[in-house]
């Protein structure tokens, strides 16, 4: 059996990982890859960082060539992309809520519940563009 390829994509820009080192912290997609390399110890581990300039798959490998792989620093980008009105505001707090609640909470059951609330909500919202 071939080692798995395992991409872990660093979703920090440049800056918030300068930013980060310099309040003493590490690279978070470094501690990953370190993380999988132990767990798996014949993986061939390729970080990617898509916020840099220019930015490509490492060695220009296509996504399609990797058996896995994790997302790192991503929350804080996307929360500050996609929290802009009040439904993505009152639709991060309700999630927030329900895991502080229901502490095993799976992930399947907050995507669903989310998409839901985005189908009936959408209209509503845009139903002066119709």
């Amino acid at each position: 059996m071939p080692a798995p390829r395992l991409l872990v994509i660093e979703g920090n820009t440049p800056e918030n990982r300068a930013n980060h080192v310099a309040a003493g912290g590490t690279v978070a997609s470094t501690g990953y890859a370190a993380l999988l390399q132990e767990l798996q110890p014949s993986a061939v581990v390729d970080i990617c960082f898509p916020a840099d300039p220019g930015a490509n798959p490492p060695s220009g490998q296509a996504l399609e060539g990797y058996d896995g792989g994790a997302i790192t620093g991503s929350v804080i980008v996307i929360a500050k992309r996609s929290i802009i009105d009040i439904p993505t505001v009152a639709l991060a707090i309700a999630t927030v809520l329900l895991l502080w609640r229901f502490k095993k909470l799976q992930e399947p059951v907050i995507v669903a519940a989310a998409a839901l609330f985005g189908l009936v909500a959408y209209p509503l919202i845009h139903a002066h563009a119709i």
